[in-house]
């Protein structure tokens, strides 16, 4: 299996609001990179995060 660093379509929460944004990382100490649809990049927990794409079927079908 390869994996392929690319950026991944998401949902932040945000104030009680699902943002639309870019995944690009998960950072040393456990939080992730986003990149909000305004072009804001934040640091936050990755369990207010939730994927877009389907990717994870692609490793299990």
């Amino acid at each position: 299996m390869a994996v392929i660093k690319e950026l991944r379509p998401c949902y932040v929460a945000i104030c009680g609001e699902m943002k639309k944004a870019l995944f690009h990382i998960f950072t040393k100490d456990g939080n992730a990179i986003v990149e909000l649809e305004d072009g804001c990049v934040m640091s936050c927990n990755p369990a207010l995060i939730k994927f877009a794409d389907d990717k994870i079927y692609e490793y299990f079908l």
